[in-house]
């Protein structure tokens, strides 16, 4: 796995170096010092994996992300920076983690991890929710989600492995998910293939199984008649 590192400061990028080194799971394949020089150096180098500064003179990390995003380049961004309030941005452009300085040799081998993982599965635009938790950029594969909530100011996010709360409303998650979620209720979107089975309920109301979880949520009159008509396509 080839990494480039991009960060304005000598000692933050020999000390990555120090890091990547130690962990042994990439191999580095140049320095830029700014967004332009990485620009340039990614066209020449096409590595895999950027480890990639926010802050930076001229072109910032974030700026270069997208001229990447733009240009349909591929490499898998882990940016490493001293700024918190980025990380919510920092979905926008698909990165594998958001790493804060100083970066602990254990968060980069675990965002490496990630990345690894993601440039050996199927091509294609990944499908993930994303939530920053503490210092930790944490990403659920759509495939796993059972069904999403509102609460209050955010979204519950319900999968196989636990729960997790977001920034973003369901509005928005049915705007990027056009054809992966169904909205059953004002409350509640659910994947389509989380769709098991209609049923009702003693007092009859209608409500849907859940696959992979047996769990029954409401389904309200409004949403009924396109939740019924997707089942029967299926």
């Amino acid at each position: 796995m080839k990494l480039l590192i991009v960060d304005d400061e000598p000692l933050a990028r020999k000390r990555l170096t120090r890091l990547v080194e130690d962990i042994g799971t990439a191999r580095i394949v140049g320095e830029a010092g700014d967004g332009n020089e990485a620009l340039a150096l990614i066209r020449q180098l096409q590595p895999d994996v950027l480890l990639l500064d926010i802050a930076m003179p001229g072109l910032d990390g974030l700026a270069t992300a997208r001229e990447l995003q733009a240009g349909n380049q591929s490499p898998r961004i882990i940016f490493t920076t001293a700024y918190e309030q980025y990380a919510l941005t920092a979905f926008e452009v698909d990165a594998v983690d958001y790493l804060l300085k100083p970066v602990k040799a254990t968060r980069l081998q675990a965002a490496l991890e990630k990345a690894r993982t993601l440039l050996v599965a199927p091509s294609g635009k990944s499908r993930y929710i994303s939530a920053r938790v503490q210092d930790e950029l944490v990403r659920v594969p759509l495939a796993e989600v059972l069904c999403l909530m509102a609460d209050q100011k955010y979204v519950k996010v319900r999968h196989s492995k636990g729960r997790l709360l977001i920034h973003q409303s369901l509005k928005e998650l049915e705007k990027e998910f056009p054809d992966e979620l169904i909205r059953i209720h004002r409350s509640a979107l659910v994947p389509v293939d989380r769709l098991e089975a209609l049923v009702k309920d003693g007092n009859g109301k209608l409500q849907v199984r859940i696959r992979g979880s047996q769990e029954l949520l409401e389904v309200s009159r409004r949403h009924a008649p396109a939740v019924r008509a997707l089942m029967k396509t299926e």
